[in-house]
């Protein structure tokens, strides 16, 4: 469904043939509007288009006199609408075969007004806006399409685009959009505050094409800031790249030079929500391509609204869709006096999505994928996530560089409701999707319970001040290390297990348990570092002891006796009943 959707959207655009239907409309209103049209060859100092209400068929706040050439704005352009209705709205060139070079900066604000398509930078071959594209849209309802940057060529140093009680459908690029041509845009920041938007959303650019050879669509980064409104369809932070026809020599790819930033503050999504970007071909044809990229990573932030599922990577049905640096999701909810409007998750992949005519591992996130539940020391929300994992979804997702996810924060007392995983954690991908590396799950300060089915990991980690309560029976016999690290700190009680599972664990024969700490500066006491319901038997497990600040280490088997002697103290890790304890006992 998500390709077909995709697909029938992103055919190439025909001005010629949507601008003779929209004359076929009849209205009251002029046929078409160019607020300071510019002879070919002739230039201006600015161009301005100002207006309140009227219906047009066609828009622009400058052009070239006879749709045909070449001309310059030497400053700025600029609109300021209100009531305005459209069916094309342009605010740098009105055709494909002319040009207009504005050197100054492009800046739209709309109030209430009604477009079919808006092209704030143009179509074809209009020129860069050198100070970059501002747009600011209030209440203003967009029904097919939106490229902040236009169809153009030659696109925008840097892109803000606000949205405020918009209502868009279609699709909306924050980039360029272009068919056998490639274009080049700037930083791109992109908030939305509020609004209804069954619309494809996408922080970057569109590249599509049917031709042998490929192409490259660029932005620099891309900030994507999903501040309220309710969503119905895909949100993307990257672009997108569609192959189309029997053509197999080139592949059309819509790439972010910088990587990509995605805060979830507030949003309604009830669909997906992808860091990266969309890579899709025709599935008509098996040798299209068309591709995303992203380099320098991706990172979002989740403290509030809601998300089906939460990618981060891409997603690709064509040749690929790829993300270089790793994936970051902090899944973080609100801290103190920032409100307490839920957040709440289906599914967190730390990579992406695919199907269709994508190769198996052409979904990629190349240098791992961290993810962490948690984090404030006061959270003032409730958190809920379904399930997490550290790949993606689907055999045609991988993630090279290992995965970590990571629980941190109180949720004890008051705090104790506000955090809710009840599914999966797992640090593999789902679906067949593949991990390649290192799989972690850890615990940083992290106090609360974990109420989730843990699975597929090969190390666990915990530091002195976590107490982390496991309510369902936890199978770590894939598990080959367990790590307590308390080099900065102790356990917060000697009496509280840092890990407890309240219906029983499984271990390996093979599973080593290290931990960490300032010997040298040990104090009397036993300490629990696991605490089982049922039983637990760890005897013949190998373990070592190491002093964090030195660096010396003892290493022994659980059950042979033995301790380490170690600047007045004896230190061991034994195991008492279904408890695994730390014990230093000071020497006469």
């Amino acid at each position: 469904m998500l390709d077909e959707l995709f697909l029938n959207s992103m055919q190439s655009f025909d001005f010629d043939t949507e601008i003779e239907k929209a004359k076929s409309v009849k209205t009251a209103a002029a046929e078409s509007y160019v607020a300071v049209p510019i002879a070919a060859g002739g230039s201006v100092a600015s161009a301005a288009l100002e207006l309140t209400s009227g219906e047009y068929n066609r828009l622009s706040a400058t052009a070239v006199a006879g749709g045909s050439g070449s001309a310059a704005v030497t400053g700025n352009v600029t609109a300021v609408l209100n009531g305005v209705k459209a069916n094309f709205l342009f605010l740098t060139n009105d055709a494909p075969s002319s040009k207009v070079t504005v050197n100054g900066s492009v800046t739209l604000n709309d109030t209430d007004g009604v477009y079919s398509a808006v092209f704030v930078g143009g179509i074809n071959a209009s020129g860069a806006a050198v100070n970059g594209v501002n747009v600011t849209l209030t209440g203003t309802t967009v029904t097919s399409a939106f490229y902040g940057n236009g169809m153009s060529s030659n696109a925008a140093a840097a892109t803000s685009l606000k949205f405020t009680g918009v209502t868009a459908g279609g699709y909306v690029f924050a980039g360029a959009g272009s068919y056998n041509f490639a274009t080049v845009c700037g930083d791109i920041a992109f908030t939305i505050a509020s609004g209804t938007y069954t619309a494809q959303i996408f922080g970057g650019s569109r590249i599509a094409g049917d031709r042998n050879t490929g192409l490259t669509s660029q932005v620099g980064t891309v900030t994507l800031n999903l501040n309220g409104g309710t969503f119905s369809n895909y949100v993307f932070a990257g672009g997108c790249g569609v192959g189309y026809g029997l053509f197999d020599g080139g592949t059309f790819t819509s790439q972010v030079t910088g990587g990509t930033a995605v805060n979830l503050n507030g949003a309604v999504i009830n669909h997906e929500l992808y860091a990266g970007g969309f890579g899709a071909a025709d599935p008509s044809y098996t040798t299209a391509k068309g591709a995303a990229v992203v380099n320098y990573g991706t990172a979002v932030t989740a403290k509030s609204g809601s998300v089906v599922n939460l990618y981060g990577g891409g997603y690709c049905s064509g040749e690929s869709s790829v993300v270089y640096g790793g994936a970051n999701i902090t899944v973080s909810g609100l801290g103190f006096r920032q409100g307490t409007t839920p957040l709440t998750i289906g599914t967190v992949y730390g990579g992406g999505n695919g199907s269709g005519l994508a190769a198996a591992g052409s979904c990629l996130v190349d240098g791992g994928t961290t993810i962490t539940i948690g984090g404030n020391v006061l959270t003032a929300n409730v958190i809920t996530v379904k399930n997490v994992y550290g790949g993606g979804n689907g055999a045609v997702s991988a993630v090279k560089g290992g995965s970590r996810i990571i629980f941190a924060g109180n949720f004890t007392g008051k705090n104790a409701d506000k955090l809710s995983v009840t599914g999966v954690v797992s640090g593999s991908g789902r679906n067949g999707g593949t991990v390649e590396g290192t799989s972690n799950l850890e615990f940083n300060d992290f106090q609360g319970n974990v109420d989730a089915r843990i699975m597929n990991f090969d190390a666990v980690t915990a530091d002195g001040y976590t107490e982390a309560a496991f309510t369902r029976a936890a199978d770590l016999s894939g598990v080959g290390r367990v790590n307590f690290n308390f080099s900065q700190n102790e356990p917060i009680d000697g009496t509280a297990p840092v890990l407890e599972f309240a219906s029983g664990v499984a271990f390996s024969d093979t599973t080593e348990f290290t931990l960490e700490f300032q010997a040298r500066a040990a104090k009397s006491g036993d300490y629990t570092l696991i605490l089982s319901a049922d039983t637990l038997d760890l005897t013949g497990n190998s373990y070592t002891l190491t002093d964090s600040l030195y660096g010396d280490s003892f290493s022994a088997t659980l059950g042979d006796g033995s301790s380490w002697s170690y600047y007045g103290f004896d230190i061991s890790m034994q195991q008492s009943g279904n408890n695994l304890l730390l014990t230093c006992t000071a020497q006469a």
